[in-house]
Order: C-alpha cells, then sequence, then structure tokens
C-alpha cells in the first residue's frame, strides 16, 4: 500500500462505526433513554467508536514516527 492509501483505509475504518451509529440512533428517538437497552446500546457504540478512533491515531502517530515526520 501506498503513502495514499493509509489515509484511506482508516476513513473506511471509521466510516464503518459511524453508519452504524447513524442507522442505529433512530432507536435513540423512538424509544426513551431510561431504557435499560438502549443506554446500553448507546454506552457501547460510543465506546466501541472511541476505542477505534484512539487506535487509528496511535497507528498514525506510529507511522509519522516511522516516516521520521515527528516536528
Amino acid at each position: 500500500m501506498n503513502a495514499e492509501g493509509y489515509p484511506l483505509a482508516a476513513m473506511v475504518v471509521l466510516l464503518f462505526p459511524m453508519l452504524y451509529f447513524l442507522f442505529s440512533s433512530l432507536t435513540f428517538f423512538l424509544r426513551t433513554l431510561s431504557d435499560p437497552t438502549v443506554s446500553w446500546l448507546l454506552r457501547g457504540l460510543f465506546n466501541t467508536y472511541f476505542l477505534a478512533l484512539a487506535g487509528c491515531c496511535a497507528l498514525g502517530v506510529a507511522a509519522f514516527a516511522a516516516a521520521g515526520r515527528l516536528d
């Protein structure tokens, strides 16, 4: 994979959780957040997305460090 492929791959990896959150957010409008299942789903979505985001950021830092562009 060339240098232009890594940002595209990161965007695709982060796009899937965002699309899933978009489609499942309709549930949050139709049900109350006091429902344990809905609140469990919302917490799980945020947790998964932030973990994926942190992982992609760590890979980006590692890629910049390997390329010697830390400044």
